[in-house]
């Protein structure tokens, strides 16, 4: 029902929404209930019988990885007993496993052979920047009419306005936020590549963008430099 919900409301913004004070009030209703649609989900019973011989704890954690938008390895587990596509003999394994209720299988501190997850510790890194980044695209999704990432900079502000115009991504969208976040930090999207970005989309050249932006040595950058900058950033994230 959630799911349907949130591709039932991209489908209005598409084609019916008018930016009317009603399709205002109509689209944060919707975003309201599938929130609480949400919260239902995650309210399990304190104990389950997955199968015959298998008890497992649904009261535990549900929801999304600490580092990304993926589910974590227990809510990803419960969700596919609940569909009734595991057998006894899968469920007798995995219970011999832990299953962590904080990460996804991709960002499980440890690998199966014990040693430390490379890909886990990277993120782990770039925790406080991963939820700042959300926290911009939750605001600016919020309000897409103008620039509310609440940065504090008005050229950030701008990046973030001019690339959800082009998404029709909503609160509501928790998963995709959190992943579309976690690319952002992983692909090295720094505030000064975003500014870059906002001034090249302006019309600005590189060499006028140097002069304009800072290194960290609060010096004006080369147009080299700039260049450079702006040749490192995903597709998906320019302007």
């Amino acid at each position: 029902m959630e799911r349907m919900q949130r591709q039932l409301l991209r489908q209005f913004i598409k084609t019916v929404e008018q930016k009317t004070t009603t399709d205002e009030h109509f689209i944060a209703t919707l975003e309201s209930l599938t929130g609480l649609v949400w919260d239902c989900a995650c309210k399990r019973p304190k104990r389950s019988s997955s199968t015959k011989g298998v008890n497992l704890n649904t009261q535990r954690k549900h929801g999304f990885c600490e580092l990304c938008g993926n589910q974590t390895e227990f809510a990803a587990f419960m969700s596919t007993v609940a569909g009734q596509h595991i057998n006894d003999v899968e469920l007798e394994d995995r219970k011999k496993l832990e299953l962590s209720h904080q990460y996804c299988e991709v960002h499980r501190p440890k690998l199966a052979n014990g040693e430390w997850n490379p890909t886990y510790r990277q993120a782990k890194r770039s925790l406080t920047q991963f939820n700042i980044e959300l926290k911009r695209l939750t605001h600016q999704c919020a309000n897409r009419s103008k620039p509310h990432a609440m940065s504090g900079d008005e050229l950030i502000d701008s990046y973030f306005f001019q690339l959800m115009l082009r998404l029709t991504l909503q609160p509501a969208d928790k998963a995709e936020l959190r992943n579309l976040a976690r690319r952002m930090v992983d692909s090295k999207l720094s505030d000064t590549k975003k500014k870059m970005l906002v001034l090249k989309r302006s019309g600005f050249s590189q060499a006028e963008i140097g002069k304009r932006i800072l290194n960290a040595k609060q010096q004006p950058m080369t147009r080299q430099a700039v260049s450079k900058a702006l040749a490192s950033v995903r597709k998906e994230f320019l302007l």
